[in-house]
């Protein structure tokens, strides 16, 4: 270690000590201070402590409840978005000559829109054409796909090679269809308890705010009144409080 250092380490105890020092000589100044003080002043003293941690517990109370209604609240909010959220998630697609088709377990797109799916749905494949030859070199085969019920009626075109995929399609459509009321209904009551507990946790959050609020005035209240009687006792004795 050359002196330096050593003069680094001498300046730093050196800082320590009078660091210490003055911690010392303010603790026995306050001792000093309130030993001073007379009983009246002391109570003061004690209460305004008293009402200076007591609002801060309230404060911190008050925190927890917000806190609590926002966590509430966020809760029932991805509960409503995952109830609405039911039978969203693609089941099957498969993209066509005029577009792609579509199946979730409760709607059908198709290249005109989409629609929702019913149990009168329905769904046929169907290869269709001839293959070329040395005859007939024009290759016209193609894969069709038919979808009837409830007033659709629409027909999509696919590659022949794809036959074996619009078949799956198809009777991945006619299954579904099969079950969407049940989804449906599963999806509906799902959604209905998920606005009741948003609206539950709107009105609670109110509710409790409003009655943390009553908590707070109502304490600190009573914190100060106490400060203003400790105050009031120290003017009887000629002395202004501070």
């Amino acid at each position: 270690m050359d002196s330096n250092q050593v003069l680094i380490l001498i300046g730093l105890a050196v800082v320590v000590v009078l660091l210490i020092v003055l911690v010392v000589a303010i603790r026995r100044r306050k001792a000093r201070a309130f030993a001073a003080l007379s009983a009246e002043e002391r109570e003061l003293k004690y209460a305004k402590d008293a009402y200076t941690a007591r609002v801060g517990e309230l404060k911190g109370e008050l925190k927890a409840t917000e806190k609590e209604s926002r966590n509430r609240s966020q809760r029932a909010d991805d509960q409503l978005k995952e109830a609405t959220s039911i039978g969203s998630d693609t089941v099957q697609s498969l993209k066509g000559n005029e577009g792609t088709v579509s199946l979730t377990g409760l709607s059908l797109t198709t290249p005109t829109g989409e629609r929702a799916l019913t149990t009168q749905t329905t769904a046929v494949a169907e290869l269709t054409g001839t293959a070329a030859s040395a005859e007939d070199p024009d290759e016209t085969r193609l894969t069709t796909l038919t979808l009837g019920g409830d007033g659709l009626s629409e027909v999509i075109t696919f590659g022949y090679d794809k036959e074996t995929e619009v078949r799956s399609l198809a009777a991945k459509i006619t299954s579904v269809a099969t079950q969407v009321d049940t989804l449906r209904k599963q999806r509906d009551d799902a959604v209905a308890a998920a606005e009741q507990e948003v609206a539950d946790a709107t009105s609670n959050a109110t509710i409790e705010a409003t009655n943390a609020q009553a908590r707070y005035d109502a304490a600190e209240k009573e914190s100060m009144a106490k400060v203003r009687a400790a105050e009031d006792a120290v003017r009887l004795r000629g002395i202004n409080p501070s």
